[in-house]
């Protein structure tokens, strides 16, 4: 399934005619807050990834994105918790150019495939490994600030609604800071 939407979008952007100020890439590092039951047994953790936007205007861009976090247990629960998020987000972002700044929203399907992992610690239960790959969706707001003619950085919060997963109950929010070429 990874490998099929991988194809699918390096597909996309190839077919999509290609000037020099049409694309745009980046590296995102943030914190993400799992909620739900996935909250109550991990803790918040970094995210990390990349994004590359495909301009069709100078305010309306698509935008793909893939984050990575990994969340370890709550200090004072039994055992051991650990739950891997790595986010695939596709969706359109609607810019607002200003003189020194550009805000922005956007929103769109995505995907989250959930590595979970208990180890009772010499506590009760029995270990646990489970995964899912979940379908979902996001919104997201931010603000982007050029630094020079080709770099940019950019302030984004994103709730990422995860529909019913199997593993742990629970969405995300995340708060990155994105440095774009």
């Amino acid at each position: 399934m990874k490998r099929i939407a991988g194809a699918a979008l390096v597909i996309l952007f190839l077919a999509l005619p290609a000037r020099a100020d049409t694309f745009s890439a980046g590296l995102i590092l943030g914190y993400a807050v799992l909620t739900g039951d996935a909250g109550d047994v991990s803790d918040d953790g970094l995210c990390y990834g990349a994004y590359v936007d495909y301009f069709i205007d100078p305010s309306i861009a698509i935008e793909g994105a893939v984050l990575f976090s990994r969340h370890d247990d709550v200090v004072d629960d039994e055992g051991s918790h650990t739950v891997d998020v790595l986010s695939f987000l596709l969706g359109p972002r609607f810019m607002f150019p200003g003189p020194k700044m550009t805000p922005s929203i956007s929103f769109g399907p995505s995907l989250y495939t959930i590595d979970y992992e208990f180890d009772p610690e010499n506590g009760p239960g029995a270990p646990k490994k489970d995964d899912d790959t979940e379908a979902g969706l996001f919104a997201s707001a931010g603000i982007r600030f050029p630094v020079t003619r080709s770099l940019s950085l950019s302030f984004d919060l994103t709730y990422h609604y995860v529909f019913n997963t199997d593993v742990l109950d629970g969405d995300m929010i995340t708060s990155t800071i994105a440095l774009g070429f």
